[in-house]
């Protein structure tokens, strides 16, 4: 289809473009602003309560989830997130799976495959 055309192409175009021109600096730059974000703290009750009954909720309990991801990111470098999406990502990556779901209304699958119904009284 079309659509995953179009994706793939900017996969390519972003491995060979943005991503490849990356600098280190400009990485770190990223990297610390994602890394700061995480460590915010909650500035309401019901930011801090989200997230607790989040975790109560899905049955993980990891309370310190983002302090944990935040110095996950402090730790990556960038030839860990290249190699990461040469690995998982590229069109020719050892370890990539896609999986492609199609859907449309009933009106539009009404219009490609007519019902036996509907095809009976069009004459098919």
């Amino acid at each position: 289809m079309q659509l995953e055309a179009e994706i793939e192409s900017w996969m390519r175009e972003f491995r060979s473009g943005p991503l490849a021109e990356l600098s280190t600096s400009s990485f770190a730059e990223y990297q610390s602003a994602v890394s700061a974000l995480l460590d915010e703290q909650p500035k309401t009750l019901q930011q801090e309560t989200s997230q607790i009954w989040g975790e109560l909720v899905e049955g993980t309990y990891r309370f310190q989830h983002e302090a944990q991801l935040a110095r996950a990111v402090r730790e990556l470098e960038l030839t860990q997130v290249i190699g990461l999406f040469d690995d998982r990502f590229a069109a020719d990556a050892p370890h990539r799976r896609v999986i492609v779901s199609h859907w449309s209304s009933q009106k539009d699958a009404g219009a490609a495959e007519p019902s036996p119904q509907k095809a009976a009284t069009m004459g098919a």
